[in-house]
């Protein structure tokens, strides 16, 4: 699917498939911004030297879809197509060139979203990459954002025995969801044990306001979660704050905006979420890197059971031997 012109078509029978050996590492980076001269080929040598395969970039402000290759990585970019688009959106993609050939379904929704679909020797993977207003945005634009999000985790990929969509949950399908959602732990969110685990980190300054008629970004994510299943992988993960938190704010107050979420029943599929620090960019964000290995549960194989035995009853078998003694012959004596 070409990202100018996204369709509803897609190869569902792929002949190029991960191998179901392979880890996937997938990254989340917000350059703030690729208008800069040479940091689409930064962010492509940061790629290799940390071995992603695919490498997630919310906040591009670029104003036009477009798609090319760098050094054998090719660039999807997803903007607002409006007359007036919004300056600070757009969202991309990065794939490896050995990751490119397993998509089987791409589409640029807007310049907050884009969904990706590798086909993996296991099952289809989901990619739902999200860019989420800030919660200084105006209320309607935030509650149209999230509710095209929990839109999108509900929508099926249109095959050729059905090409028109359909709604499902993110359990029967593979489905991560990654970008900067600009929201931090919700404490109702830290204290449910389906959506974080025991080694959650909670935010250490104050968020901001919420109120029932208006809340904010940390309430509606933790909606999210409830309403999708989803929770947060790394906080089954022993990690420092330095591994955790993702965004430096201008003050120096560092906090965790860019966030992994997945299905709770593919939360095993998760062997790794970390901050990268050692990459650099001109950005107030983090490297976040996710180790993802995709395997089905395999079907316990059943046991065979041992062929029966025809066993006579007693009363034929003492019949048997009766007979075999009448017919045994008298033994011949011997002739001094």
């Amino acid at each position: 699917t070409h990202v100018l012109q996204p369709g509803t078509t897609n190869k569902s029978h792929h002949d190029i498939k991960i191998p179901s050996k392979h880890q996937l590492h997938i990254g989340c980076w917000n350059p703030t911004g690729l208008r800069e001269s040479a940091k689409m080929h930064t962010l492509v040598k940061h790629m290799k030297t940390n071995r992603l395969d695919i490498l997630v970039l919310p906040e591009t402000h670029l104003t036009a879809p477009d798609m090319y290759t760098i050094m054998g990585y090719t660039l999807f970019h997803s903007a607002d197509t409006s007359k007036d688009p919004q300056p600070y959106t757009g969202i991309s993609i990065i794939t490896a060139p050995y990751i490119t050939p397993s998509i089987t379904d791409l589409r640029p929704i807007s310049g907050r979203f884009l969904t990706v679909t590798p086909k993996t020797a296991e099952s289809p993977l989901r990619i739902v990459a999200a860019y989420m207003p800030h919660n200084d945005r105006p209320q309607e634009e935030r509650n149209t954002a999230w509710a095209t999000l929990s839109q999108l985790l509900t929508t099926t990929i249109p095959t050729e025995e059905h090409p028109n969509p359909t709604t499902t949950s993110t359990q029967a399908v593979p489905t991560i969801l990654v970008g900067d959602l600009n929201a931090q732990l919700h404490p109702s969110s830290i204290s449910n044990n389906h959506i974080t685990g025991p080694h959650s980190i909670p935010p250490q300054y104050q968020q901001d306001n919420d109120t029932p008629e208006a809340p904010n970004n940390s309430t509606a994510l933790h909606r999210l979660c409830v309403s999708h299943h989803l929770c947060f992988p790394q906080t089954w993960m022993r990690k420092s704050p330095n591994q955790v938190h993702t965004h430096k704010r201008p003050n120096g107050d560092e906090v965790q905006l860019d966030h992994f979420l997945c299905s709770q029943s593919w939360r095993p599929t998760f062997h790794n979420v970390t901050v990268n620090r050692a990459s650099s960019l001109n950005s107030n964000h983090y490297l976040v890197q996710a180790t993802v290995h995709i395997r089905r549960a395999k079907t316990p194989k059943s046991k065979t059971k041992a062929k029966p035995t025809r066993k006579p009853p007693t009363a034929a078998i003492d019949n048997y031997n009766q007979h075999l003694q009448q017919q045994q012959l008298p033994t011949p004596t011997t002739t001094t």
